[in-house]
């Protein structure tokens, strides 16, 4: 063991200890020659999960802008804070991307409204005025990979005013499967609000930079959480509620189909989907498993814990809803 003089902080191994230094604070751990490494359906499913968390979180460091608390990263606490999103099976994971927080806020924002021409030209804003709410809109684009990961395209700050009341944004050369980032920013007094205009903020990445070195801090700036939505392949727009309506999202995980049947329509039986229904109609959701498949429950998205495993089942939409199906692989052999 290595001791930085004689009361300082140790690294290496002594006995049966093993110790190291960690952003500042002395850590201690019990030294194991031999690590187990256990494979029930259970611990794989969670160490998917973990994996898939670890490979997003690497990909949306740059935009993520929460700050370090002790020894956690600011990639250690977007992982805690998104867990839930991230479900796991033998045989890997999946997540929404749209759900994720890159911010710790808890202000809410107002849904995003994404439009995408033929010349591939995205246009961005919120729902609502943001004039009283934020001084600044951040927008973070990504696209999504073949093998469904995501790749950083670009980013834009805006100030709103009278003329950007929404916090519109336009990007040039935007085709393929988007996901799409905001969250705003409100700096607590004049004094802050004139410091942001001198850091010369370009995009996102100066605001995460920013936050992580901790000249953006907390007692200065708000920030509120995380505002996501996607566009498909060759879409040219997100879904958006009409009114006295809700969007509903159904997507299935790991060997299965959702079979939906909305008031006066026939069943249709998706992966994935996104749907406007009438605030009160009724809508029905039948799990559809793959053959050695069983179905598991009816999540809701960003929860482990399921709210039913009944199926079909009827629910009144009095609002917004986020639904995952999730399966098992159970083999010919049926449930063990």
């Amino acid at each position: 063991m290595k001791l930085d003089g004689i009361n300082g902080k140790g690294t290496g191994k002594s006995g049966t200890k093993v110790y190291y230094v960690n952003h500042g604070q002395q850590i201690e751990r019990e030294y194991t020659s031999h690590v187990s490494n256990p494979g029930t359906a259970a611990q794989t499913a969670q160490r998917s999960r973990f994996k898939l968390a670890s490979q997003v979180s690497a990909v949306l460091e740059p935009s993520i802008v929460i700050p370090r608390k002790g020894m956690q990263s600011p990639r250690n606490l977007f992982v805690k804070k998104n867990m839930g999103y991230f479900y796991g099976a033998d045989d890997g994971a999946q997540v929404t991307y749209e759900n994720l927080q890159l911010t710790a806020g808890a202000v809410g924002l107002p849904s995003i409204v994404a439009e995408r021409n033929a010349n591939d030209t995205l246009l961005v804003s919120l729902e609502d005025r943001v004039t009283n709410l934020v001084s600044h809109v951040v927008w973070d684009i990504y696209k999504k990979t073949d093998d469904g990961l995501l790749r950083w395209m670009a980013s834009a700050i805006t100030e709103i005013g009278n003329a950007t009341e929404f916090g519109d944004a336009e990007f040039n050369n935007m085709p393929g499967s988007l996901v799409i980032y905001a969250y705003g920013i409100k700096a607590r007094n004049a004094k802050a609000l004139a410091k942001f205009g001198n850091y010369q903020v370009a995009d996102s990445r100066d605001v995460a930079r920013l936050v992580a070195n901790r000249t953006i801090e907390a007692k200065d700036y708000m920030f509120t959480a995380t505002r996501g939505t996607s566009l498909g392949n060759g879409a040219n727009g997100n879904i958006q509620p009409g009114e006295g309506q809700a969007l509903v999202y159904l997507s299935s995980f790991n060997g299965g189909m959702i079979k939906f049947t909305t008031e006066g329509h026939e069943p249709v039986t998706v992966e994935n989907v996104t749907i406007n229904i009438d605030l009160g109609d009724s809508l029905t959701i039948e799990a559809v498993p793959n053959t050695d498949f069983a179905f598991i429950g009816w999540y809701n998205n960003g929860e482990q814990q399921r709210f039913s495993n009944t199926t079909p089942l009827t629910l009144t939409i009095d609002r917004m809803r986020d639904i995952v199906a999730v399966f098992s692989y159970v083999g010919s052999g049926g449930l063990e």
